[in-house]
């Protein structure tokens, strides 16, 4: 197991980030529904590095046949040095990859060589996938943990995703187009990643695009506050 901790002042340097239209000029559906008209909003070509401290906490997840993101929304201390992690991806991440996965955090250069996928949610694609180190690392890995906003979005909010989209780790804003679709450019490997609000907070889990690659459907953290809560990884 290899691990090392690089500065703080370098997190999230190492992706560039994709910026959306501005909100001002995005049409409003005439009704908030999950079936009203989906923002026609073009993916934004311009690439730029960032620096910013809300990133560089995501988790590539690699499994047997493929890739998705995972977030850190919980740890639990064991004892005899032990801390069980809590990572939270969307289902399909975990079907059919294999029993076993392996973890890593690029900024960080962390990796979490055994990890499993413990808990399936009974009706949405979302999973928690846990894993247990010694204290030495589980400590550095805490530093990623991500906060969780457990209200849905409004319409036009802006949204930002870290995710391992087309293999490679991006740094996407887009809108929220509706209560469980989203503006932002997606792709292969960004299923299971954390949708962030504009102050970093969790509001949802990427699990699929839409017709065109630049719209994208989530499970809004709302949709799975009561399924963690009784895992005691939910709101008090």
């Amino acid at each position: 197991m290899r691990y090392f901790l690089i500065a703080a002042a370098t997190i999230a340097a190492l992706a560039p980030v994709r910026t959306d239209l501005d909100a001002a000029a995005l049409p409003v559906p005439v009704a908030f529904q999950d079936d009203a008209p989906m923002l026609d909003v073009p993916a934004f070509e311009d690439l730029a590095p960032t620096t910013d401290a809300r990133f560089g906490r995501t988790w590539r997840v690699e499994g047997l046949f493929g890739t998705g993101t995972a977030a850190l929304i919980n740890w639990k201390m064991l004892g005899a040095g032990q801390v069980e992690l809590c990572f939270l991806s969307a289902k399909h991440v975990t079907d059919g990859n294999g029993d076993q996965f392996i973890l890593v955090n690029e900024v960080l250069g962390l990796e979490i060589v055994r990890a499993s996928a413990s808990f399936v949610h009974p009706d949405e694609d979302a999973v928690v996938i846990t894993a247990v180190v010694d204290a030495d690392l589980g400590a550095l890995v805490a530093s990623t943990v991500m906060p969780i906003r457990w209200e849905n979005l409004a319409l036009g909010e802006r949204v930002l995703l870290d995710g391992f989209g087309a293999g490679e780790r991006w740094i996407t804003e887009g809108r929220a187009s509706g209560p469980r679709r989203i503006s932002c450019p997606l792709f292969f490997g960004d299923s299971g990643s954390p949708l962030q609000d504009a102050d970093g907070n969790v509001v949802g889990i990427v699990v699929m695009r839409g017709p065109a690659n630049h719209h994208g459907h989530i499970v809004p953290m709302a949709a799975v506050r009561e399924w963690l809560r009784g895992l005691g990884l939910g709101p008090r």
